[in-house]
């Protein structure tokens, strides 16, 4: 999925993608934990020290018992969901499948862009990206995701909202162009 196509289907996260996918399932576990499982492969052993059937990587990088439930896609370039053992490219715990997050890389244009949602009970989410090209072969990117909203269940005891949610994340990139070489 390019993100073009992630806006295009709704998929804002994890939970979402697991709808536009054949035979994938997700639910949040114990321990802030999730349960991945595609093809019916997946290990819904309860534990901290208890590792899933399915390997996530973000930008090639394998995440150990990763919270991808709280996490949402922003400035992503695509996700891959791969199904069936890829333990020879992957390595670790991925009998499964692997579900590949990749972010946008740094460019040599200058460039940005800003989401902003509003809503009922204080719903605020902001999106952002800013590509800055430092020289002509170093190029920088930031972005940045910001989440808040309050409960919808009050705790009639203190008074106080038991479901609400606050959340933010900053990603920055580098890339060094170290250029072309051609051979004579």
């Amino acid at each position: 999925f390019s993100q073009a196509e992630l806006d295009a289907g709704l998929i804002t996260n994890n939970m979402d993608i697991q709808m536009s996918v054949p035979n994938m399932l997700m639910s949040k576990g114990f321990f802030t934990t999730a349960s991945i499982a595609i093809r019916g492969i997946g290990n819904n052993a309860v534990g901290s020290f208890s590792d899933a059937g399915t390997g996530v990587h973000f930008n090639g990088v394998y995440l150990n018992n990763a919270r991808i439930f709280e996490t949402e896609y922003f400035d992503t370039s695509r996700v891959e969901v791969l199904r069936g053992p890829q333990g020879t490219l992957y390595g670790r715990n991925t009998t499964g499948g692997v579900i590949n997050v990749i972010s946008q890389k740094p460019t040599e244009e200058f460039g940005g862009d800003i989401q902003l949602q509003l809503g009922d009970y204080g719903h605020t989410k902001a999106k952002g990206a800013i590509n800055i090209p430092i020289t002509d072969n170093l190029w920088q990117r930031f972005s940045v995701f910001g989440l808040k909203r309050d409960g919808f269940v009050d705790n009639i005891y203190d008074g106080n909202d038991i479901d609400d949610r606050s959340m933010w994340a900053v990603r920055s990139s580098t890339t060094l162009h170290m250029g072309e070489s051609t051979n004579a």
